[in-house]
């Protein structure tokens, strides 16, 4: 979850949102109509893509994690 939200929405809707806040148009950042949901939109598939490329990486060291005893989730949960 920290990883879905940081590296992809915080990470990709920091400079969007200050650039907005600096504009100060008056409308609510979450408002229906407001101009930061198609950049939340755009952000969501860069959220995705940052936690498929660490559970990528969780899977290729699995085999070591278990000879070390490490309880990642990869292990926990097994390869399939």
């Amino acid at each position: 979850i920290f990883c879905f939200l940081y590296f992809g929405l915080v990470a990709t809707l920091t400079i969007p949102y200050l650039e907005l806040r600096m504009e100060d148009s008056g409308t609510p950042i979450f408002a229906a109509s407001s101009p930061l949901r198609p950049c939340f939109y755009a952000a969501l598939p860069v959220a995705f893509l940052a936690c498929a490329i660490l559970v990528v990486n969780n899977l290729r060291d699995r085999h070591t994690d278990v000879l070390a005893n490490k309880r990642t989730t990869a292990v926990r949960f097994g390869g399939t």
